[in-house]
């Protein structure tokens, strides 16, 4: 069945009275970048580019139709285009106002996803419920401690859990103030204090070309000098 396209003017309406009406912290990171319908289709490719390594390695795990759980979603942008390419789409996220952008998003890009309020640090899961667990720019606002019990929640509930982190070498990228810019070497550290067993790692966050294409032709080791870290856990 195809999915019926709303009209744009509609679409825009909400959003302008949504995020009039929102007092959400991290609603407002998002005002720009989706503050319309024709931004949000722009930024939304780009995003996704950028996003690609995440996306990939996601996918590398996860079979053919399988079922994928984003926690720490915010607008679950990587959940919506996942569930375009087949997969049973999941997301979860503590902030309603969030949930309700990332409906809004939905309304604009498509997609399915079935959504859930709660917290990562207690997923309301039944063990191995999903074939990939994975969230990206999350787990950099948690202390040392809650980041190995994350993981290790995460793998409860899935088989793979993949994330993406900021990394010490990007604080003149970023937006927040409040992030752990933790190295490439102290990730590997913590992964290995949850029990968590270290399949891959990926480079991420990295918009410099040149960077990425050294990575590539070296097979990703030159990972610990990206502005962001991705890894895939088991």
């Amino acid at each position: 069945m195809t999915q019926q396209v709303p009209d744009e003017g509609v679409l825009n309406a909400k959003l302008e009275s949504f995020f009039r009406t929102s007092d959400s912290r991290w609603v407002n990171l998002f005002r720009n970048s989706m503050g319309s319908v024709d931004t949000i289709r722009k930024q939304h490719a780009r995003k996704l580019h950028a996003r690609f390594p995440l996306i990939s390695h996601i996918e590398q795990c996860t079979p053919s139709g399988g079922s994928i759980l984003e926690t720490g979603a915010g607008t679950g942008a990587i959940s919506l285009y996942l569930s375009q390419q087949g997969y049973q789409s999941s997301t979860l996220e503590k902030d309603p106002d969030m949930i309700k952008l990332s409906e809004l998003l939905q309304e604009v890009i498509g997609g399915q996803s079935s959504r859930y309020q709660g917290c990562m640090t207690q997923l309301p899961f039944a063990e191995k419920s999903f074939d990939t667990v994975f969230n990206h720019g999350v787990l950099e606002y948690f202390n040392e401690e809650a980041v190995i019990n994350v993981i290790r929640e995460q793998l409860r509930v899935a088989s793979y859990f993949v994330f993406a982190v900021p990394t010490n070498l990007n604080h003149a990228l970023y937006i927040e103030d409040c992030e752990n810019l933790w190295s490439y070497a102290k990730w590997k550290k913590l992964i290995r204090e949850s029990g968590a067993t270290l399949v891959e790692s990926f480079s991420f966050f990295s918009y410099r070309r040149f960077r990425e294409a050294l990575n590539r032709l070296l097979g990703m080791k030159m990972q610990h000098i990206s502005p962001g870290a991705g890894f895939v856990l088991k």
